[in-house]
């Protein structure tokens, strides 16, 4: 049995059950992603203070950080530093919801650097320029422009438009699992990926497919030959 004992006039904190449940990261990025969200939206930690909090080193807290960005819990920002307006400094922005982040303030759009449109001297390097850039395209659409070898990216986009039907991007590990998937198929002789994707969301299948092949491909020549002797009669 579950006791809620303590009062939620104050100081309480609500979160989303879907991300308490979530199995899209590990239990210590689920702790520090709640510690984090347990705070107002202004407050400012760093790496060294999680450690400190948490009792473990920085070298971990890198790597959670690193798992929630994947996760689409976390995203990197660049902002001018308020004592040298000419320098730029990383800063975070969490979310309960991946991949879900209201606007930063239009009002001082120079809190928040895109990589375009900026006032005033840009000191970031051409690296830091491309990675931003790169940043301003959806993770949803990164997915959809790299399809494994041997997939049409007709096919591959038609997938994740199925799959995420919102502008909410899959999990780094969904697209690890699902390129696995698809790459298992081209090895299987599949040529025609989009006939193949085609079919499966006509079934509504969540999966691709079986990994052979072979019982997938019996179902789609059954259904067209019903569908050549529904057209003959």
């Amino acid at each position: 049995m579950i006791f809620r004992i303590a009062e939620k006039k104050t100081n309480f904190t609500t979160l989303p059950n879907a991300l308490l449940r979530t199995e899209e990261i590990g239990p210590d990025s689920l702790g520090v992603l709640c510690y984090l969200l347990s705070h107002t939206p202004t407050w400012v930690t760093t790496g060294k203070q999680l450690a400190a909090h948490f009792g473990c080193s920085t070298d971990k807290i890198t790597r959670i950080t690193k798992e929630l960005e994947s996760a689409g819990y976390l995203r990197r920002v660049w902002r001018r530093d308020e004592k040298n307006p000419q320098q730029t400094r990383p800063d975070w922005d969490v979310s309960d919801v991946p991949n879900e982040f209201p606007e930063r303030d239009q009002e001082n759009p120079d809190s928040a650097l895109t990589g375009s449109g900026n006032s005033g001297s840009d000191t970031r390097s051409t690296k830091e320029q491309e990675v931003l850039s790169i940043n301003n395209i959806s993770k949803k659409e990164q997915v959809c422009r790299n399809p494994p070898s041997g997939v049409s990216e007709s096919a591959w986009r038609k997938w994740w438009e199925y799959k995420c039907p919102t502008n909410r991007a899959p999990t780094k590990r969904i697209v690890t699992t699902t390129t696995n998937a698809f790459s298992i198929l081209v090895k299987a002789g599949v040529k025609d990926f989009d006939k193949l994707v085609d079919y499966t969301i006509a079934k509504g299948w969540k999966g691709i497919g079986d990994e052979t092949y072979h019982y997938t491909k019996t179902l789609i020549d059954n259904d067209t030959n019903k569908d050549v002797l529904a057209a003959v009669k």
